[in-house]
């Protein structure tokens, strides 16, 4: 993964002689304590480390750049920023007698030594494992870079070095207070780089044969040692777009800077376009340039930018941009003449008026480079934000939640680029999940550049206020939601799963997908004290995990979108709603019936409940209740009524909550609570063999009017279970061509094709019918071609050496018309029929977060849910090909012929794509 670089420039702030005063006088400080101060580090920090690298000046192989540095490690460090080949020299003499000749650092002590860089004190002693100070750091750095001779002329150790320090703006932005202080890694970085500025030190002959040394005017440090010269200039090109031309044909690992290009081994400079810049070029092998580094030039540039929300189109010229500040003061951006406007990352020279490219929703960028306060070009940021709901991989695609809309992009002609924010991470296609936000920039024009940033970023939690200006309050931070925000009112109390856009706004909620902060519980129990000070309600719970809590709630507490107060009046309507308004011969509240809630717990007490009344708009609402019913294994739950007159439900796996709970008159008996999350049985209602006996009722909870007919609870009063399972083995697939062959006996026979990694021998008596009503015909292999095409859809079996001996032939496909004919007969989803059911529909939504397809059949709407993998074929009628699909790759108007495993569960899929 390539590196993305940021841009970050050092703030250079000249230290004055009274620094160096202080600096200086501090040399006869205490010593410093033992407690050292934990550093505080920035990003300034890290990128000097970045540009250190990039240099090849160090290696930085710590991880915390806040920790002290000893005098040995300084060592290390200063022998590869000096490049110094020391290894394998073996002194046989130390310089200093507390350094051993078998040191491990030897060799490069000795070499600093003989350099001069180093020396020790008057015992001749280098103390190597001691902790650095700012002196002793300054001193190993000014001598590095040559200047140890100034430092000598302008008074030595301290003042001498602290001068010279001065004059090479190495004492800027150090954490400091005192020289002898000890220095951390980060700082002693600084000095380093800011050093690499010094001129390089010039050996200058005399007559007499004495030699003299002068600092160059034109070679630095960094150029005499690493070869590396610093520029500055204005970046004109990067990957996606230059100011000179609308797209860019520049790879990610280059720039261009002042209309040359270059190559940045390792670096993506995507953000950089029209910045004014340091760049430093590093003279190649080949004596070409690359760049080593780029950082932007922070006092130059100035970049003001305004959301789309407060910008004045109206009042806006060709030379001025007004907007509104946070206090809703008029201003104004100052534009220059021959502006270049970028709007979604595409150059544009005919851009009309600047009112007609200002997004309404979005932001716009104007940068100042050259410090005039009059910007030289405009970015402009015009997006929309959609949720995803589902991704067809194999036609590039994917679709808008609540819209539909399909998003196709010309991946050969056009730019497409997907990140993963905030990482900024390139990812594919493939990688886009459902209820994942896109903010979506498209230029204009053939061909676009459309960039994708995709936000997994999810509040879940309470509104607990709703502000016209500061947003939703939820867990203690107020948003705001986008202009493209769908998924219901927003309102106090409400709590859900909400998603947010790369700006941090709310895009869309989603209330049944609260997980964690809310759960499912059946009361079980109310309990209550009401004194002059305090009034306490308590509720015991038998909760979704299938254990028993009893809980208080919270002096202020919200119940069905309502507040509550346990003080006067509040504390007699809470009771009022919790007991469905029953009390007993003694005039108290009670639970005479068990029902499912809605809670949240936080501090340890409730400050959050859904109680299921009926018809209240978004909140648990009773969606089915009654005595007869028929409950499947893995399908949705639903009323329906056959053709008996008897009624049904299914239910969702993974979704649904099932609480068991003895009868009416039997709370106290919480042993015989239980909570199933998958039902691995069939339940019918007086259905022969199998069956559920519902002793009292039963309740299906719906939490989101938007689902179609999922329930996400059942409450089961005083039930019996009993199992029972039967299945079919066959294979289920689409034909693609019928060729001749030969069997392993040398006979003439055929050979069925089907998705690309499917073909199989037909035996030489073969059975087949159309349909499951039909009756089975025998056939010889040469008679299939008449009796199949390409198209058709086959459950077919084989014998014991794999040729098939057997064909139900289960749909026609009419390839002049496109018509596909269901042959088979079906009852609804879930019909009590043991094997495999078919099902044939267009799909009307594949919602991929709960397993669950929804398609149109000749009956109306219908619902299935799938595997975590079930098999998918492709099939393409124009070309005659089938491949091997995944589920993403089922979008909205595609033709599926399904077979269900075990009454309800897609298991194999067959998809047609016109």
């Amino acid at each position: 993964m390539k590196e993305m670089k940021r841009f970050v420039s050092l703030l250079v702030v000249l230290a004055t002689l009274a620094a160096s005063a202080a600096f200086s006088s501090s040399v006869y400080a205490e010593d410093a304590q033992e407690e050292l101060p934990v550093v505080e580090l920035t990003d300034a920090d890290r990128v000097i480390v970045e540009k250190l690298e990039a240099f090849g000046a160090i290696t930085n192989e710590y991880d915390d750049i806040g920790m002290y540095v000893t005098r040995r490690q300084m060592v290390d460090i200063i022998t590869k920023y000096l490049r110094l080949q020391v290894s394998g020299t073996n002194p046989t003499q130390s310089p200093f007698i507390d350094v051993s000749v078998k040191d491990a650092s030897i060799d490069k002590i000795t070499a600093l030594y003989n350099a001069g860089i180093i020396t020790g004190d008057e015992a001749l002693k280098f103390h190597p494992d001691d902790n650095l100070t700012y002196d002793e750091a300054i001193v190993f750095v000014v001598n590095a870079v040559g200047h140890k001779l100034f430092a000598a002329r302008e008074g030595g150790f301290p003042t001498g070095y602290h001068r010279i320090a001065i004059k090479l703006g190495m004492l800027s932005n150090l954490k400091f207070q005192s020289g002898r202080e000890q220095i951390p890694l980060c700082d002693v970085y600084k000095l380093l780089e800011s050093a690499m500025e010094a001129g390089a030190v010039i050996p200058m002959n005399f007559t007499d044969g004495s030699v003299d040394y002068r600092v160059s005017e034109t070679e630095t440090f960094l150029s005499d040692t690493y070869d590396i010269t610093e520029y500055k200039g204005i970046v004109t090109g990067n990957e996606n777009t230059r100011l000179t031309s609308t797209l860019s044909n520049l790879t990610d690992e280059q720039i261009e800077i002042d209309n040359v290009v270059y190559d940045t081994p390792g670096y993506v400079y995507a953000t950089s376009l029209g910045r004014s810049v340091t760049y430093y070029l590093r003279k190649t092998a080949d004596s070409d340039f690359e760049i080593a580094f780029v950082e932007e030039n922070t006092k130059v540039n100035n970049l003001t930018k305004v959301d789309s929300k407060d910008l004045v189109p109206d009042k806006t010229t060709s030379n001025r941009i007004y907007y509104t500040d946070e206090n809703d003061r008029e201003r104004h951006i100052s534009l220059a003449n021959n502006i270049d406007v970028i709007y979604n990352g595409k150059c544009y020279s005919g851009y009309g008026k600047i009112e007609n490219v200002l997004p309404e929703e979005g932001y716009i960028e104007a940068l100042d480079n050259t410090g005039d306060n009059t910007a030289e070009i405009l970015f402009v940021y015009a997006y929309k934000d959609i949720v995803v709901n589902s991704i067809d991989t194999y036609d590039e695609t994917f679709t808008a939640m609540y819209t539909n809309e399909k998003f196709a992009y010309d991946f050969q002609e056009d730019k497409v680029q997907f990140y993963l924010m905030p990482e900024n991470k390139r990812i594919g296609l493939s990688s886009l999940k459902q209820w994942d936000v896109a903010t979506i920039m498209e230029s204009k024009g053939s061909p676009k550049l459309i960039t994708v940033y995709v936000s997994r970023q999810t509040v879940t939690g309470m509104v607990d206020e709703v502000s016209t200006d500061l947003g939703y309050l939820i867990g203690g931070e107020y948003y705001k939601t986008s202009n493209d925000y769908q998924g219901g009112e927003i309102k106090a109390g409400m709590s859900a799963v909400f998603y947010l856009n790369i700006n941090g706004k709310i895009v869309a909620s989603d209330r049944g997908g609260v997980t964690g902060t809310q759960n499912y519980a059946v009361v079980a129990g109310l309990d209550y004290n009401e004194q002059s000070v305090v009034s306490e309600i308590q509720l015991k719970l038998f909760t979704q995990d299938g254990t028993f809590i009893t809980a208080p709630l919270k002096s202020t507490v919200n119940i069905d979108g309502n507040r509550y107060t346990t003080s006067g009046s509040g504390f007699e309507n809470i009771l009022k709603v919790l007991s469905n308004g029953s009390k007993n011969s003694e005039g108290n509240y009670y639970i005479h019936s068990a029902y499912v809630v809605r809670y949240t717990i936080s501090d340890g007490k409730i400050s959050y409940l859904d109680t299921g009344k009926t018809g209240e708009e978004g909140k648990l609402r009773e969606f089915a209740a009654g005595t007869s019913f028929l409950l499947r294994d893995n399908g949705i739950m639903r009323l329906t009524t056959n053709d008996a007159g008897t009624k049904y439900a299914r239910y969702v796996p993974n979704e649904a909550y099932i609480f068991l709970t003895p009868g009416e008159g039997k709370l106290d008996e919480t042993e015989n609570y239980k909570v199933q999350r998958n039902l691995k049985a069939n339940y019918y209602y007086r259905q022969s063999g199998n069956y559920t006996q519902v002793i009292e009722d039963y309740v299906v909870y719906d939490l989101n009017s938007s689902d179609i007919n999922v329930a996400d609870v059942v409450l089961l009063r005083g039930c019996s279970v009993s199992e029972g399972i039967s299945s079919n083995t066959s294979k289920f697939n689409v034909v693609t061509k019928i060729t001749n062959a030969v069997d392993a006996e040398g006979n003439a026979t055929k050979k069925i094709y089907m998705n690309e990694s499917e073909s199989v021998i037909v035996s030489d008596k073969v059975e087949y019918r159309k349909g499951n009503d039909a009756k089975y015909t025998e056939i010889k292999p040469d008679e299939i071609s008449g009796i199949i095409k390409p198209g058709y859809v086959i459950q077919y079996g084989t014998d014991e050496n794999g040729y098939i001996d057997a064909i139900d032939i289960m749909t026609e496909y009419n390839a002049e018309t496109g018509a596909i004919t269901p042959l088979f007969s079906s009852s609804p989803i879930g019909d009590g029929t043991d094997g495999y059911n078919k099902v044939m529909g267009v799909v009307s939504n594949n919602a991929t977060d709960k397993n669950l397809i929804t398609f149109i059949d000749g009956s109306g709407t219908e619902n299935m849910v799938y595997t975590d993998s079930p098999s998918v074929v492709i099939y393409r009628p124009k070309t005659e090909k089938a491949t091997t699909g995944d589920i993403n790759s089922i979008t909205v108007g595609d033709t599926i012929v399904v077979r269900l495993q075990k009454y309800v569960n897609a298991a194999e899929i067959i998809v047609f794509k016109q």
